[in-house]
């Protein structure tokens, strides 16, 4: 998986999750991105990557307390601009709701509601 946030890539060949949010929680309270505010202009990304099955079993419970953001397999971007991009193409979902395949963009205007898009 290819994140790009504000022009700067990352690869996460082994990536299980990409979770783009401008809140802390979703999901019923899961603290996906616990730095994330509605109002602090950015969009927080939170990639969990290069762990197996067990230690991703073991990271999952730490995401009610939004502890998992200490994982060595999580990885915490921000930025105004995010693209997250997959050799094959992937689900994405948009706040619980099937919203295409990747890639898909994000990007925070001011003033205005989240953006959203996909290609497919």
């Amino acid at each position: 998986m290819t994140i790009t946030v504000d022009g700067i890539r990352q690869q996460f060949p082994k990536a299980w999750l990409t979770a783009v949010a401008n809140l802390a929680t979703y999901g019923g309270g899961l603290q996906i991105c616990p730095d994330a505010r509605y109002d602090d202009g950015l969009l927080h990304v939170c990639v969990v990557h290069e762990c197996t099955v067990m230690q991703l079993l073991r990271v999952f419970p730490t995401v009610l307390s939004g502890s998992h953001v200490r994982s060595r397999f999580v990885t915490m971007i921000s930025g105004r601009e995010v693209t997250v991009e997959s050799p094959i193409p992937l689900l994405a979902y948009g706040d619980g709701e099937p919203a295409g395949v990747t890639p898909v963009q994000a990007g925070i205007q001011t003033r205005q509601l989240l953006f959203f898009t996909t290609s497919g």
